[in-house]
């Protein structure tokens, strides 16, 4: 116990003069850096945690695809949707090799217990350098049923594009926090719809700007009397439609130099972003 004990203090005493000449050397407050290696260390743990129950793996492009046997099937259409989500990023803001990996989730639990909701079908982990997608329906995605595929191949590239966007501000040096959520999910779902959502909505439409932050979205993701995906999916849509194919990067681009999206969004739309008249309600967007 005492020998445990004193290796312990070794290795804290170490970490503390590795963090000391991170400090001296980046000029990095010892507080941020303590928390990014807490934060690093829990997510590698969590991460190891959940893999851990997936049996099978294999190396596709700079993806590592993580499985058990009963999706062994869902493999080919998988990689299909992610050289999908490769070719339309890199169309509209860049493509990335860097590794990420992928686990094909058994079930609705798991992906519960990652995320903390069960109305999600996959999930993007920054921290975790991970993407989840849950498979629906495996007998209709076995019989080669076309509206399950088509939704599986949808939440495959929906999730990448999540990745891509992250490694994009990264290289722009925009946070996460500076781009409104709307603008971020819609971009995602229209990668991931590639145009073929049905935009008629029953739904009431939110004023964006009540979209825009985190809280504000996990507010409103649940509520039935929105459709926060499908709303943001139109807008980003009519963006493309209607200032080209590279307005999503133009506007990336310009709020890196500004560091404001309100005023990068004027700078290359021309209008305000409550200016946006985007819906057309005989739009079904087919």
């Amino acid at each position: 116990m005492r020998k445990r004990v004193l290796i312990i203090s070794i290795v804290f005493l170490i970490s503390l003069g590795v963090l000391g000449f991170a400090v001296q050397k980046y000029n990095e407050p010892a507080s941020n850096l303590i928390f990014s290696f807490v934060v690093e260390k829990v997510a590698a743990d969590t991460k190891k945690e959940i893999l851990k129950e997936y049996n099978k793996r294999v190396e596709y492009k700079h993806l590592t695809m993580y499985y058990t046997t009963q999706d062994e099937s869902l493999i080919p259409l998988t990689q299909n949707a992610i050289d999908r989500g490769i070719e339309l990023n890199s169309k509209f803001i860049g493509s990335y090799n860097e590794p990420l990996d992928l686990v094909l989730l058994k079930n609705r639990e798991d992906l519960a217990n990652i995320v903390g909701s069960e109305q999600s079908s996959g999930f993007h982990s920054i921290d975790m350098n991970m993407t989840g997608i849950l498979p629906e329906d495996r007998e209709a995605l076995a019989n080669g049923a076309p509206p399950m595929i088509w939704a599986y191949k949808s939440t495959v590239k929906h999730e990448y594009t999540h990745f891509v966007l992250e490694h994009k501000f990264n290289d722009l040096g925009i946070s996460l926090e500076e781009v409104p959520y709307w603008f971020t999910e819609g971009f995602a779902e229209y990668i991931g719809a590639e145009e073929d959502s049905i935009t008629v909505m029953e739904q009431e439409l939110l004023p964006l700007e009540e979209i825009t932050t985190a809280d504000q979205w996990r507010k409103h993701h649940e509520n039935l009397d929105y459709n926060i995906y499908l709303q943001s999916y139109i807008a980003v849509r009519f963006l493309i439609h209607t200032y080209g194919e590279k307005v999503i990067l133009d506007i990336l681009t310009e709020t890196s130099i500004t560091n404001n999206f309100e005023s990068s969004f004027k700078n290359v739309t021309g209008i305000e972003i409550d200016e946006l008249d985007y819906y057309d309600a005989n739009d079904i967007g087919l």
